[in-house]
């Protein structure tokens, strides 16, 4: 199994993932932005107004995965909120252990600045929402979201506070 290599994002990753996007991604995508959506631009932008950014790459230097947390709101009930995304390829599949072991460690970083995090998944992709109840995130009801209605969960995650 190929080694799996995380470290901060460059904004030429977004160009590298963009043409070897998953489906399920991509369709995510289309369905929060509209079909016909420029994958690349919309990967270029989240690197870009990531407070936090990452890239994985396998050890040929081919990068499967960009994840991060941007800023939604200072003023939330518990403090700064974060909104956290991941895109990836295919290839995450082959590194899932790896990627929840990860995944955990840079929820943890990522809550040192914003201890309430939350965002929206797409309902048809259920490959991230069992990864995120893997990190203890919450998986809301769908409801409609983005230009063409598709349905959506909110999934949140409140950092543990320590009693």
């Amino acid at each position: 199994m190929a080694s799996l290599k995380i470290r901060e994002a460059r904004a030429s990753d977004a160009d590298k993932l963009a043409p070897s996007l998953r489906e399920v991604d991509r369709e995510e995508l289309e369905a929060a932005e509209g079909r016909g959506c420029d994958i690349g631009h919309i990967l270029r932008t989240a690197v870009r107004i990531s407070d936090m950014c990452w890239a994985a790459e396998e050890e040929d230097g081919e990068v499967i995965a960009l994840f991060g947390v941007a800023g939604a709101s200072l003023l939330g009930e518990h403090g700064p909120v974060g909104s956290p995304w991941l895109l990836g390829s295919d290839k995450l599949d082959r590194h899932a252990k790896t990627l929840v072991r990860a995944g955990k460690k840079y929820v943890g970083l990522i809550h040192e600045k914003y201890p309430y995090l939350a965002n929206y998944v797409d309902k048809r992709n259920t490959i991230s929402k069992r990864w995120l109840r893997r990190l203890g995130f919450t998986i809301h009801p769908p409801i409609p979201r983005g230009p063409m209605g598709m349905m959506f969960h909110r999934f949140d995650k409140l950092q543990a506070q320590d009693v």
